[in-house]
């Protein structure tokens, strides 16, 4: 028990310390052209293999930058976990086989376009699975105005750097952000925010239909790890997170179309999902577990159900 309350004294010194000194600051947004995200387009229409080169080709060193700091943190963890790396480094590459399309044709394409392994693109692109971050709100003003936005509260491993007051996973990610406009037949599909080499979505928003985040959920007997390690052992059947928000936005048309989808698909992962429509309302949070079928409303328009 005094283990316990000590590390929990330390851990509240540690937040305060982190606290000290915090100013909020005014008249940032919007940001100045020299820091704003570039926004590319994804032609649907060509072979999955083809559709990203010209988004993570310029962005290969940060991708390998970002990959190499996440495999070493996962090492200080202790021999075991360098064994998980070294296993992921023989043996993700022939995961994409089994990725469902055409997520696991757009890996492939850019695993060729940046010259990085085919196991590192995988692990690139399951990386919200075995650790699921961010925290998004939807909302609606007095003259029925819906707002739909997140924060970029990632991170793992290595921590805060005091010193700058910056998070190492937040500053590697920062260089790969990147806005898509998914086009089909000339015209836009949806757009997201994506991280450069991801193909999954995190956050997205279709035009005239809804927009839709994913955001953390821990403490679900171990979460997406036990998930994915379920479903690498053929005991699970599901989709990862990122994946099915993609597949609705491409698919569904309105709020409730989405709703339904995200509802009844089994995940590998736990999460809540935010989703935000058109009309006054129209703005949920969706509970799922890694039980099948149980995702749950917990707040719909302005009350908890």
């Amino acid at each position: 028990m005094s283990t316990v309350v000590c590390v929990l004294l330390l851990l509240t010194s540690a937040s305060l310390a982190l606290g000290e000194n915090v100013t909020c600051e005014k008249n940032v947004y919007p940001p100045p052209q020299k820091t704003g995200v570039e926004t590319f387009t994804v032609d649907l229409d060509l072979p999955p293999e083809q559709r990203w080169a010209h988004v993570v080709k310029p962005k290969t060193m940060q991708i390998r930058r970002l990959l190499d700091k996440f495999k070493s943190s996962l090492e200080q963890y202790g021999r075991d976990m360098k064994l998980v790396v070294d296993w992921v480094e023989n043996n993700m590459g022939r995961l994409d086989e089994r990725l469902p399309q055409p997520f696991a044709g757009e890996i492939a394409g850019i695993a060729n376009a940046t010259g990085m392994s085919l196991a590192d693109t995988v692990l690139y692109n399951i990386f919200y699975e075995l650790s699921t971050f961010c925290t998004s709100i939807v909302a609606e003003d007095s003259k029925g105005e819906l707002y739909h936005a997140r924060n970029m509260d990632f991170e793992f491993g290595e921590g805060y750097d005091i010193k700058n007051r910056t998070w190492f996973l937040s500053e590697n990610l920062r260089p790969l952000l990147v806005n898509i406009n998914y086009m089909r037949g000339g015209n836009l599909v949806f757009r997201a925010a994506h991280y450069a080499g991801y193909v999954g979505v995190v956050t997205g928003m279709k035009p005239k239909g809804f927009s839709v985040s994913e955001n953390s959920r821990t403490g679900d007997g171990g979460g997406g790890v036990v998930g994915f390690l379920q479903w690498l052992l053929d005991m699970r059947n599901g989709t990862f997170t990122g994946f099915l928000t993609r597949t609705v936005l491409e698919t569904a048309e309105t709020y409730s179309e989405a709703l339904t989808m995200l509802r009844s698909s089994p995940l590998l992962a736990p999460i809540y999902y935010i989703l935000g429509g058109r009309t006054s309302g129209e703005g949920c949070v969706i509970s799922c577990t890694l039980v099948p079928g149980q995702c749950n409303l917990v707040y719909s328009g302005s009350r908890a159900v």
